[in-house]
């Protein structure tokens, strides 16, 4: 009877782990994504990613360009 106890006490603190973290996941996620896409005022970290999306494709158009000469 003691380790049918101890087994539902353990799967029960399992789950509800796994739950906290689930939770604890979406929340920072969710926080993540507000933080990432805040335009106004815009943080470095979006301001260098946007350039660094932008000079990459300046990049790619140039190398294109000296491909076909």
């Amino acid at each position: 009877m003691k380790i049918v106890f101890w087994a539902f006490l353990i799967a029960l603190v399992f789950l509800f782990m796994d739950h906290q973290v689930d939770k604890a996941h979406a929340e920072g996620f969710s926080v993540g994504m507000r933080y990432a896409l805040k335009s106004d005022p815009p943080s470095q970290e979006l301001e260098m990613v946007c350039a660094g999306l932008w000079v990459g494709e300046q990049n790619k158009k140039a190398h294109d360009k000296w491909q076909k000469k």
